[in-house]
């Protein structure tokens, strides 16, 4: 098909397609090993290892037996707290759940309370949920490994994913609209309804090929990590999150529902988006508009319960086919105006008839609506919008008008967005390991941190008493009592020697949060901050290069050096702000997790920092490490600035900036050293020079150079566009 053909013959478009199904595979994998890639492969391969030996281990236990097991270790991740023992019960139980729906139905349905008025939203939806689940007697599930479609499930970036590769063909059927064609495209014979309805067929394929290359490859991933493909033939309702679910499918028969659906729904949601940009004319509206509805769809659907008669625009929402996992999964029914619905089916009727309608409608859109002439309402508005717009940009000082270009125009607030998506799923600490008596001894250090005192030999004295009265099994206690004492006695010893205030802290938590267990983690953060900061900051120039005015802007006499200042300041806020993403919530999380009494501690107190020539506390080197952080950061904004206004195009300041900031620190998170001595990345992460090491003064010494440089480079450019001369 040409459109389609037209549509792939972009070369950045169809790299970032290409990208996307690994991307998924990667964040996937990333999700699963906490964030942390160099520790949490081991991780990772000890979880899946553990858990198919822990499968076959439970598959042959009774209930009772699986009810007595307290071995399982790794399963809980917040979102999904499905173990296998609560599945082997649930498995074992579900005939049981299924009389108890069945009982408590006609026991309701009976009272005084709910069976009184048979008219009622209540008393229907008993009725109904009774007969729903009388259609699933006779299911019998069984045990096996369904972590692989748990996580799979769990994952919703891929969601993100799919939609974004929905909104790009979209986006991509208005490109003769933003390149001037427009009225040349429709003046041909197949210009309009022809290329319409062949439109129509590119966003099927388009949905059927991604929901594919998407979905299959995390899929595939899953089941290659925990097994379980042996369970497709097993009833859904094997899956202990599937208990309410009235579909009688086996889990192999699901996936290819959940499968077919994502595809319609795909279709649909990229049909919504068509119909409505349709009325749009400018670029920039028309992403604000998608913002806007997603924005205030999904409030609906995350905050209004299901219970109230408003759930009606909770289930009537972009977002149920967003994640129809939920309706094909679990048994929902929304008051529908005092009548109980099945959400599945409410769904499916709904598709149906949007389906036909906007399919219709974005045809008749493209045969009837003219590139100018004959607007509509919302044309009208449109344009009365735009007009008041004028009139507020026009007033706007210098300051805010280059926020307007950086943030609307430049795109740069999507980004900012993506920083506050991406900020708390950053981990901060590392791994560590320990004896078996660690937890004891830490349970002592957390008690007795602090100055080491009278306090600290009494606290002693107090543990070995308790130990002394409770003899039976206290083995392990005094073991982690004998540690703790020797190590106040080494504190002491060496604060003694080098004349410092020895205090008792937790070296294990130090090492995880600044120390060796945690770099690899800090240079991920580094990179991921360095990456939005170059995001940001490339199209800082790059405007006035497209729009063809930089040299009529040069020729005001404030835009030189007076807009220059300005750029440079709404990088320093962008800055600032993806920095209190990042990193300001770290900061406040270490202080928690460190505990306030010991930020008043000498540094020499920690090991890692015993050999440190700053004669400081621990909270002052927190706030030195974040305070490099932010330096260096600003540092990566400038040198992305001064490679904006040497380029042609944000996409070239960006892919230039990344070329020069984050591929040598990508080298270095990956074990490359050496690479650390040519890249910044080392001041963001600030551990690799703050913590001493065999590199710290080295990396030190660049970063300061690289600091310096970037603010050389700044002088320059600006000594340069305050000239009579640019160009």
């Amino acid at each position: 098909m040409n459109e389609l053909r037209r549509i792939l013959s972009n070369k950045r478009r169809l790299i970032i397609l290409i990208a996307l199904p690994v991307l998924a595979v990667a964040l996937f994998l990333l999700e699963r090993m906490g964030g942390d890639i160099l520790r949490g492969v081991s991780y990772l391969s000890e979880e899946t290892r553990q858990y198919r030996e822990d499968v076959q281990r439970f598959a042959a236990m009774t209930a009772e037996e699986a009810d007595e097991d307290t071995s399982e270790l790794y399963p809980f991740d917040g979102r999904n707290p499905i173990t296998l023992r609560s599945t082997k019960l649930h498995v074992a139980g579900y005939a049981d759940y299924l009389e108890a729906v069945s009982e408590q139905a006609e026991r309701m349905s009976n009272s005084s309370v709910f069976g009184k008025n048979k008219n009622s939203f209540t008393y229907r939806n008993i009725q109904k949920t009774a007969r729903d689940f009388e259609a699933l007697s006779g299911v019998t599930p069984e045990f096996g490994g369904n972590r692989a479609i748990e996580r799979w499930l769990d994952f919703n970036i891929q969601d993100a994913l799919y939609l974004f590769a929905v909104l790009i063909v979209i986006l991509a059927f208005f490109e003769e609209r933003r390149s001037g064609l427009l009225t040349l495209v429709r003046s041909c014979p197949s210009g309009r309804k022809k290329l319409a309805l062949s439109r129509l067929a590119v966003l099927f394929i388009w949905s059927a090929a991604f929901t594919v290359l998407i979905y299959a490859g995390t899929l595939i991933t899953a089941f290659a990590l925990y097994g379980g493909t042996d369970t497709l033939s097993h009833a859904v309702q094997s899956i202990e999150s599937f208990r309410t679910c009235t579909l009688r499918v086996t889990i192999g028969e699901w996936i290819g529902l959940y499968f077919a659906a994502k595809l319609v729904c795909g279709f649909l949601i990229g049909l919504i988006f068509w119909f409505v940009l349709s009325f749009l004319s400018q670029t920039q509206l028309a992403w604000l508009a998608v913002i806007a509805i997603l924005a205030a769809e999904y409030a609906a659907w995350a905050f209004i319960p299901s219970q109230m008669a408003l759930s009606v625009f909770r289930y009537v929402n972009i977002f149920s086919y967003i994640f129809p996992a939920e309706a094909l999964g679990k048994y929902v029914n929304m008051n529908f105006f005092g009548l109980p619905v099945g959400v599945l089916d409410l769904l499916m009727v709904l598709f149906v008839l949007l389906t036909a309608a906007l399919s219709i409608g974005v045809v008749l859109i493209s045969v009837k609506r003219y590139p100018v002439g004959n607007r509509n309402l919302l044309g009208r508005l449109i344009a009365l919008f735009n007009k008041l717009a004028d009139a507020v940009r026009s007033r706007l000082p210098i300051t805010a008008m280059e926020g307007y270009k950086q943030l609307i125009l430049g795109g740069t607030a999507l980004f900012l967005v993506a920083a506050v998506w991406i900020a708390p799923r950053l981990n901060f600490m590392g791994y560590s390991s320990g004896s078996s008596d660690e937890f004891l001894y830490r349970q002592y250090l957390q008690e007795a941190s602090g100055p080491i005192d009278e306090k600290t030999y009494a606290y002693i004295e107090q543990a070995k008493a308790n130990i002394e009265n409770y003899q039976d099994g206290m083995e392990d206690f005094g073991k982690a009592l004998s540690k703790l004492e020797a190590q106040v006695e080494r504190r002491k010893a060496l604060a003694d020697e080098g004349g410092y205030e020895p205090w008792l802290l937790d070296q294990s938590r130090l090492d995880e949060t600044i120390g060796k267990s945690s770099v690899s983690i800090h240079r991920w953060n580094a990179i991921v901050a360095a990456a939005l900061v170059i995001l940001c900051a490339a199209p800082i120039f790059t405007f006035e290069k497209r729009a063809g005015t930089e040299k009529l802007l040069h020729s005001t006499l404030r835009g030189r050096g007076f807009v220059f200042i300005r750029k440079y300041l709404i990088i320093l806020l962008e800055v600032a702000a993806i920095f209190a993403l990042v990193y300001l919530r770290q900061w406040i999380r270490l202080v928690r997790c460190l505990g306030e009494s010991t930020l008043s501690a000498p540094i020499q107190n920690a090991d890692i920092l015993a050999q440190s020539d700053l004669r400081i506390t621990l909270g002052t080197f927190i706030a030195l490490i974040f305070g490099l952080r932010l330096l260096a950061l600003i540092a990566v904004g400038c040198f992305t600035a001064f490679i904006s206004s040497r380029s042609q195009s944000w996409e070239k300041a960006a892919l230039t900036g990344f070329a020069l900031i984050l591929l040598p620190g990508v080298l270095l998170y990956f074990g490359s050293e050496w690479v650390g001595y040519i890249s910044i990345i080392p001041g963001i992460s600030a551990v690799d020079i703050l913590v001493p090491s065999s590199r710290s003064a080295a990396f030190a010494v660049i970063t300061a150079v690289l600091m310096a440089a970037a603010a050389v480079l700044t002088f320059l450019e600006y000594r340069r566009r305050s000239s009579r001369l640019v160009g």
